[in-house]
């Protein structure tokens, strides 16, 4: 009986895994498995390593995938009970019914275990290649539809149409295809417009070749494969920002949740043959993707695509210096591709709070510039996405280190760390070109300038707010020389943002205005904040929340659910109070 109880106490016991740094792991003490560095080692000073560093994971869109893979499982049992009612019922078809039963069994070997750890999501699954992984990412997304989350029948892995569908949608690309070769070389066309509106207003990338594109564009077809789907991208965005931003100017209006829906179905459809090739005409293809579905507030979707770009930028090596080509031209391209995907999803990142998909210790590239050849606006556009880069990687910084530094029991590392990212805002400020800086009584230029000195400044005194927003105090906390500090220095940056909302509603056009919502937002807490304080701060907080409300209202944004969310809060907060 001691032996069995021996035997089974052996059993028990099995090898465990630690995700501690070793010093921790040595002295068996608690880690907060901070990387590089965890609390326990910051405060003593000493060297901290780990055993195993944590790798990262390709796909926050395993999140979305996650909720509906209980549903895929049914449907595949579901898919797999009907073939063996038919192969019982219908005699004629037992070859067939035994050929489909055996693909389905093997179709449901295939197993999914997802958890949390620490350093993010793990993904346990016996798919043994990444391109069957991204093969079973990207179906189960194509069966979700663009503008409600609701699962069409239809298999995990390889799902392809059917002959006759295929036929078809194959004439309808041709079709389509004939019809934008003959409309874009019409100087009157709305595509000729659509053109000249994503030079000029698709921020994220600026293309350095124009003519070559305008070529590819009008000569596309079916032949060209990952041309057609850029081409696609391109053709859903654009209708997209057209018609939220330019309908006034546009002689084809649409409505804005719907426009370029076919072009995005089409584009998603084309992509499933291209996906596991990287290509950089699929890379800028993804770009168009991920900012379409952002337009369609399809987040959670769209962090996807620019996952799936990064991916392949990284694969094609496009953040080396030493994968370089050699001629000007194609240096410039690639250089722009690469920071154009790491701007998107370090802005994805900050937007979602979930890590970024690049290291920048792993990144050497230098920053695109403008090319001889190029004007002065475009090298205003490049210019803008340098600097708001640099203004994220602050934010980056803030949102990594202001939680873990406000948990520690001293505040000497609070300090240190609101110190060092102060340092940096005002390097960053220090180092902003002349052209894109915001005073008191500077003249409007009419150009990209006036828009990117509102966004840029906006974004700066939106980043100050949420540095300070950590040490603020409620109305139930007593007030300390901290936070009264704080508290004078986040109502300074939210007056400004609402005084620099206010010129940018006087522009022509609000192209970029998404980029400001967050800075909204930002200002906004403030002003509700100071609203509920004294007398006269209270109602000059309160002028600024009506002013931000009506300027919302007047925005082209006032179809996104995010947008009339703030108008709400604005006006709940009025009816409270």
């Amino acid at each position: 009986m001691n032996n069995s109880h021996e035997e089974s106490s052996i059993r028990l016991k099995r090898p465990r895994s630690s995700l501690a740094c070793i010093r921790c792991r040595n002295k068996k003490v608690k880690c907060d498995f901070d990387q590089p560095t965890c609390g326990r080692c910051s405060l003593s000073k000493a060297a901290c390593h780990y055993a195993n560093l944590p790798r990262r994971v390709d796909g926050q869109a395993f999140d979305e995938l996650n909720s509906h893979v209980d549903g895929l499982k049914g449907k595949m049992r579901d898919m797999q009970n009907e073939l063996i009612r038919l192969k019982n019922n219908l005699s004629s078809a037992v070859v067939a019914c035994n050929n489909q039963s055996d693909h389905q069994e093997q179709r449901s070997k295939v197993a999914w275990k997802l958890a949390w750890t620490p350093t993010g999501l793990r993904i346990d699954t016996t798919i043994s290649n990444a391109a069957d992984l991204y093969r079973a990412l990207l179906n189960c997304i194509s069966q979700l539809r663009i503008n409600h989350h609701e699962l069409i029948t239809g298999n995990l892995l390889n799902s392809q149409p059917s002959t006759k569908r295929r036929k078809k949608n194959n004439y309808l690309v041709e079709h389509q295809f004939s019809f934008l070769r003959t409309q874009t070389h019409q100087n009157d066309s709305p595509l000729f417009d659509y053109l000249e509106h994503y030079h000029t207003c698709f921020l994220s990338y600026q293309i350095v070749d124009k003519e070559d594109f305008r070529r590819k564009y009008n000569n596309a077809g079916l032949e060209s494969g990952s041309e057609a789907l850029l081409i696609h991208s391109v053709n859903a965005w654009m209708t997209k920002h057209v018609s939220i931003y330019h309908s006034a100017n546009s002689s084809k209006c649409s409505n804005p949740m719907t426009a370029g829906e076919s072009d995005f179905k089409q584009a998603r459809h084309l992509l499933k043959r291209h996906f596991d090739f990287s290509r950089p005409s699929t890379i800028h293809a993804l770009l168009n993707l991920y900012m379409y579905q952002l337009n369609c507030e399809q987040s959670s979707l769209a962090y996807l695509y620019i996952g799936l770009a990064i991916r392949m930028a990284q694969d094609l090596k496009l953040h080396k210096k030493k994968t370089l080509p050699a001629d000007p031209k194609e240096q410039e391209m690639q250089k722009r591709l690469w920071w154009s995907a790491y701007w998107l999803d370090l802005w994805a990142a900050l937007e979602s709070n979930r890590p970024t998909m690049v290291d920048d210790k792993d990144c050497d590239l230098d920053y695109p510039a403008r090319l001889d050849y190029e004007d002065e606006a475009t090298g205003d556009r490049i210019r803008f996405c340098v600097q708001s880069i640099e203004l994220l990687k602050i934010r980056k910084d803030l949102a990594k280190d202001m939680p873990s530094s406000s948990i520690q029991s001293g505040g000497e590392v609070l300090l240190t760390t609101l110190s060092r990212l102060e340092r940096l805002l005002t390097l960053w400020l220090d180092g902003l070109p002349i052209e894109f800086r915001y005073h008191e009584g500077m003249i409007k230029t009419g150009t990209f300038q006036d828009e990117a000195r509102f966004i840029l400044n906006i974004q700066y005194h939106a980043t100050w707010i949420m540095l300070h927003k950590f040490f603020l105090s409620t109305h139930q906390q007593r007030e300390t020389p901290v936070s009264v500090l704080s508290l004078d220095i986040c109502t300074r940056s939210a007056n400004l943002i609402t005084e620099m909302l206010s010129l940018y509603a006087k522009q022509q056009h609000w192209c970029h205005f998404f980029y400001v919502l967050d800075g909204v937002l930002a200002s906004v807490s403030i002003h509700e904040l100071n609203a509920l304080s004294s007398e006269e701060v209270a109602v000059d907080a309160q002028r600024q929340l009506i002013e931000t409300a009506n300027i919302l209202r007047r925005s082209p944004l006032t179809y996104m659910e995010r947008v009339n969310a703030i108008i709400q809060r604005i006006d709940d907060f009025f009816n409270e109070h």
